[in-house]
């Protein structure tokens, strides 16, 4: 009796801490894109010490009081797919001692099924837009932007009528492989998201001794040697299918994802040979941050190479580390 009234209160706790992390994102915008990955670490902590019959309610009264602060249903549903329930996933895999990818897994997976109904049904009804018109609008804002990049220029030019018909091909290919690799983003937003949620909620949870969750650094992250050779297989089968037919969309989707991920792990090699020159975590995320923003076409030079870095450290092992 006496732990389920210390649950009770925990639970108690925790909502209130979420939705006080709900509020400060929701209403302060420089914190906005913080939401994601904090508003679930309240969560997390709950799992991990009383397990789902303790959570899961916790997660109806948090859906509750967001509503009545925030003022709408679809806000606060869109806050507990998004934040909460990926931070419950993480905690209660890492109150039951799964390994750091079971844990990383399962909190991509809840993350990919939260985008997905949240991009087909909460957006639906709470902008009135759906995929098809967010697509659309994305390559509408791309257009404009070239528009005022060039268009002065193409108004000027003698080729200007050529450049301007160059400017539609180029809008019209963004579409197609915005359309194309709409399910590739999804699950990449969700690793990536998972990634920064499961690596927090186990940090806060080894700081209050809650749980010493198993945790892999960034710069120990090895691609499996069967991903190397599944990536390898379908991008040489892709070549050989008929380009836009339905059976080489979804395999265009899995070597992007594939070769994303491995390049993920060429990064990973890259920190690794860094870390020993350069200690500071943050000084190396600024160094990748500069390259990804600014480096232009040299940042997708590095990106052909990360990803012969990462096929490299897969099937070599550079790093002795075990599938």
């Amino acid at each position: 009796m006496r732990d389920r009234s210390k649950a009770v209160r925990e639970g108690a706790m925790m909502i209130a801490l979420t939705v006080i992390l709900v509020l400060l994102t929701y209403y302060v915008p420089f914190l906005s894109g913080f939401g994601m990955f904090v508003c679930g670490i309240p969560m997390a902590a709950l799992a991990a010490r009383n397990g789902l019959k303790a959570a899961l309610p916790a997660v109806l009264g948090i859906f509750a009081v967001s509503v009545i602060v925030m003022g709408s249903p679809l806000a606060a549903l869109s806050t507990v797919l998004m934040s909460v329930l990926p931070g419950l996933a993480a905690g209660y895999c890492m109150g039951k001692d799964k390994p750091f990818f079971a844990t990383l897994s399962v909190c991509c997976l809840t993350l990919c099924a939260g985008w997905l109904l949240e991009l087909f049904a909460v957006d639906k009804l709470l902008t009135g837009q759906g995929v098809e018109e967010m697509i659309k609008e994305a390559a509408k804002q791309f257009e404009d932007m070239m528009n005022t990049v060039i268009g002065g220029y193409a108004s000027k030019s003698a080729d200007g009528a050529k450049l301007a018909e160059t400017m539609k091909a180029m809008v019209a290919a963004a579409e197609y492989m915005i359309k194309l690799y709409f399910p590739s983003m999804v699950i990449l937003m969700s690793a990536a998201v998972g990634y920064a949620v499961v690596r927090l909620s186990g940090f806060v949870l080894r700081r209050t001794k809650i749980k010493d969750a198993d945790t892999v650094l960034f710069s120990q992250m090895k691609a499996p040697r069967s991903m190397a050779y599944t990536a390898v297989a379908l991008y040489v089968a892709m070549l050989f299918m008929k380009s836009g037919s339905p059976v080489w969309s979804v395999t265009a989707n899995a070597v992007f994802v594939l070769f994303a991920l491995i390049g993920v792990c060429g990064l990973s090699l890259a920190d690794y040979k860094l870390r020993a020159k350069i200690r500071s975590g943050g000084a190396r995320a600024a160094i990748y941050a500069a390259v990804f923003f600014f480096g232009g076409f040299l940042f997708i030079i590095a990106a052909y190479v990360l990803i012969f870095m990462g096929l490299f450290d897969s099937t070599r092992n550079y790093r002795g580390i075990s599938d």
